[in-house]
């Protein structure tokens, strides 16, 4: 009960967390600043004999749609971006929203992998998600994993956005199409690590209501996500003493709300290579990688994670220690498996990556790319020659789904072969999205479902679990901890 103190078993987790953190981080990041566009590197000193770093991030991302949230989807998407119209629910809009929440799966791996560069090996783990509806006609998020993920440094979600049905692809504020994305973004870490925001410490600036503002509902900062926004608009914080600031660097104690650019990827040709999205994507995301670097500079690896670590302890000690020795063996062990939970998280993370980028989902999604940025470059070759009323139609048929504008006798050749690749690409491209969904949809399967084993063991050269689910691992690595604690009595 609040205001209670906290039983002796609570009090013990929390003196355990203490020297797991001690077993677990061996050295914690150096302080620096967000600057913008310039890219810092988290410092990757060695840790100590015997120490590793604990899981720095945690991504999580919507992957999937239901086929019962496809409409309520498409319609909270429209609402939200102010697309072709604020009831825009039928075919084509549900196909936008659908292609849209592809692409953004794509570009939040995309995110691991840019993010990954910058962070030590091992440290992100992946928390997809598939949307679907409650009773309510609301959407939910249902995790692959159906237990709690051990705890990181910060908690990230990154999604991409794209309004269904904008009348033009270049004038339009949402776009996610060709070489144009929109991102978003939302950092937290535990409540106790920034007790006046609850914990949120970035978020993208549609998600949350501007300071002073009267609209939107007050919202635990847990609370705060890509489904909140998309199934309520803009949220305040309900906590009392949250500020929320506007700009582009972080301020302690202070919620950053960061300003929603359309973002132009650099383009060698229409047909790129897997290596040059690549490339491109990293350069106008970077600004994005740099304030998760600088939020985690920013934080104690000892402090920040003892919070998550001593609910997480409750997975494996049911009981108290009784003394000081007893106490430093579950400290022993509970850092063990924190290891063996975070290696073999990472390794999935590793090869869900793999397996998209290499397999039938990143072939299908860099020919979608191709297609939408022909027409992007039809378009952009409509208005370089001032026929910018065609210009904009061409962009409306490319996102509505129209074949190409009818009234050919009043175009001009350049406009009429544009109308034309436009009706065909957008027939294409729509091929191409509902194949990447389900494409997606295998792919994640085999990944979550138990189709690849993992090889993972706390400290080299000891025992080696082999699992392919996280239940499985989980399973094992609570027999492990209850067979060494009973030879340890």
């Amino acid at each position: 009960m609040p205001g209670q103190a906290p039983d002796r078993f609570t009090r013990c987790l929390s003196l355990l967390s203490l020297g797991m953190i001690a077993i677990l981080a061996g050295c914690s990041g150096t302080s620096t600043s967000f600057t913008g566009n310039s890219l810092e590197t988290l410092s990757d000193r060695k840790p100590k004999a015997g120490h590793e770093r604990p899981i720095l991030v945690e991504l999580r991302f919507p992957a999937l749609v239901s086929e019962s949230a496809e409409i309520p989807l498409a319609r909270s998407f429209t609402l939200r971006t102010g697309g072709a119209g604020a009831t825009a629910t039928g075919t084509i809009a549900t196909q936008d929203s659908t292609a849209s929440l592809s692409k953004s799966t794509y570009y939040a791996l995309e995110f691991y992998a840019a993010l990954s560069r910058h962070l030590p090996e091992g440290s992100i783990i992946l928390s997809p998600y598939e949307l679907r509806t409650n009773a309510q006609g609301l959407l939910v998020e249902s995790h692959f994993d159906k237990d709690a993920s051990p705890p990181a440094l910060l908690t990230v979600e990154f999604l991409t956005l794209h309004a269904p049905g904008a009348k033009d692809v270049l004038e339009a504020k949402w776009v996610t199409f060709g070489d144009l994305i929109t991102p978003l973004i939302v950092v937290r870490t535990a409540p106790e690590n920034s007790p006046a925001t609850d914990g949120l410490l970035a978020v993208s600036e549609p998600i949350i209501a501007p300071a002073g503002s009267a609209r939107g509902m007050r919202v635990a900062s847990d609370k705060i996500s890509f489904t909140s926004y998309l199934n309520y608009g803009p949220a305040h914080l309900a906590a009392p003493r949250a500020q929320v600031v506007d700009g582009e660097a972080p301020a302690p104690g202070k919620v950053l709300r960061l300003p929603v650019e359309k973002l132009q990827m650099a383009s060698e040709s229409d047909n790129p290579s897997r290596k040059a999205l690549q490339s491109a994507f990293s350069e106008v995301i970077k600004p994005h990688v740099s304030l998760v670097v600088a939020l985690l500079n920013q934080l104690d690896e000892t402090d920040a994670l003892r919070p998550g670590l001593a609910r997480w302890s409750r997975l494996y000690a049911t009981t108290a220690p009784r003394d000081g020795a007893a106490s430093a063996r579950t400290q022993q062990l509970l850092a063990k498996v924190y290891q063996l939970e975070k290696k073999f998280l990472s390794k999935r993370a590793e090869k869900l990556y793999e397996r998209v980028q290499d397999g039938d989902s990143g072939q299908i999604m860099r020919k979608l790319l191709q297609q939408e940025r022909e027409v992007l470059a039809e378009r952009r070759a409509l208005a370089n020659q001032q026929d910018l009323s065609f210009a904009a139609t061409i962009g409306a048929s490319v996102l509505s789904g129209v074949a190409a504008y009818k009234g050919e006798n009043e175009l001009s050749s350049v406009a009429q072969s544009a109308a034309t690749l436009a009706g065909q690409s957008y027939t294409e491209a729509a091929a191409l999205s509902a194949r990447l969904a389900a494409t997606f949809r295998t792919e994640f399967s085999a990944i979550y479902e138990g189709h690849h084993e993992y090889s993972v063991s706390a400290v080299k050269g000891e025992q080696a679990f082999v699992a392919s689910t996280m239940a499985e691992l989980r399973r094992k690595a609570k027999t492990y901890y209850d067979q060494n604690q009973k030879q340890a009595m």
